[in-house]
């Protein structure tokens, strides 16, 4: 090892006690007993001890009262905050709250009727997987058809696949609607970045983020739960007329649930952005179609 490489190692982090200098109080690779520097040590070291020891080296560098000589470190207080918060990236995905498989299953946990809550929760989660949020793309919101077919199908007793396909393609317009609520929404909380500029450099004025957000959940609440119970009054109208009106063809029909998600596994289809895949599928629909007019 040349000789300033074998000094940097013995010198090892500055502030380190001495006991602590040769390969910054880590333990040494195990193929190399005889080693020395940072190089060779931090190659044998786990994880855990490399972590002891930088928790150690920051510990001795703060006073009694908790802060760092000369360092910028976090404090106890903010690295518990960054060590809680960055568990919702590995431990706990927030996204998954407002699937409609999330939906579904807590609408199941109150009502016990699981089979119907998974039915249209599926249908609607395979119909518009491939639609997401992306920067100033929104897809249509898939939380208002389910929970308005949910609610539906609740009302009216439509245990029946082939009966509840009529609320769940009534609520249908329901995603696009809440879209454009969020879009209208979101032009105008434009006038709020003005003030964030203004607050950021710190002219005197403006609001500060925490302010405009509270005002934004205190706008955007009210306006999505009347919305929602005007579209939900209107659509127990439009199912109970439609069901007087096709009930009576519906009810022969044997229609079941992985017929509705075969359907619906079109979006899902979709999200592969593989065109050989569109083509397998075109393939088996026209076989599907021709080998039932041959049966016929």
């Amino acid at each position: 090892m040349p000789a300033h490489r074998l000094e940097q190692g013995r010198r090892g982090l500055p502030g380190l006690p001495a006991k602590k200098r040769r390969g910054h109080g880590l333990p040494l690779h195990p193929q190399r007993p005889g080693g020395c520097g940072a190089v060779g040590s931090l190659r044998g070291a786990s994880l855990f001890s490399w972590a002891q020891a930088w928790w150690a080296h920051n510990r001795e560098n703060e006073d009694s009262d908790g802060t760092a000589r000369g360092r910028h470190t976090l404090h106890r207080g903010q690295r518990f905050f960054f060590a809680l918060f960055s568990c919702f990236r590995f431990l706990i995905n927030l996204p998954l709250l407002d699937r409609p498989l999330t939906l579904g299953f807590f609408w199941g946990i109150f009502t016990g009727d699981y089979a119907s809550c998974l039915g249209v929760s599926l249908f609607f989660e395979l119909l518009w997987l491939d639609l997401f949020p992306a920067g100033t793309i929104i897809p249509p919101q898939s939380l208002a058809p389910v929970l308005a077919s949910l609610a539906c199908v609740r009302y009216y007793g439509l245990d029946a696949p082939a009966l509840a396909c009529v609320a769940m393609l009534a609520a249908l317009p329901l995603g696009v609607l809440f879209a454009r609520v969020e879009r209208l929404h979101r032009q105008h909380e434009n006038k709020a970045f003005a003030r964030l500029v203004q607050w950021s450099a710190q002219q005197g004025g403006g609001s500060d983020p925490l302010a405009l957000t509270r005002r934004s959940m205190l706008v955007l609440f009210p306006v999505n739960l009347l919305a929602f119970c005007f579209a939900l009054a209107g659509l127990l109208v439009v199912v109970k007329l439609a069901l007087a009106l096709v009930s009576p063809w519906l009810s022969g029909v044997d229609m079941r649930w992985p017929h509705l998600w075969v359907v619906a596994s079109i979006g899902a289809l979709l999200s592969l952005r593989h065109r050989p895949a569109y083509a397998v599928v075109m393939v088996g629909v026209c076989v599907a179609i021709l080998s039932r007019f041959l049966t016929v």
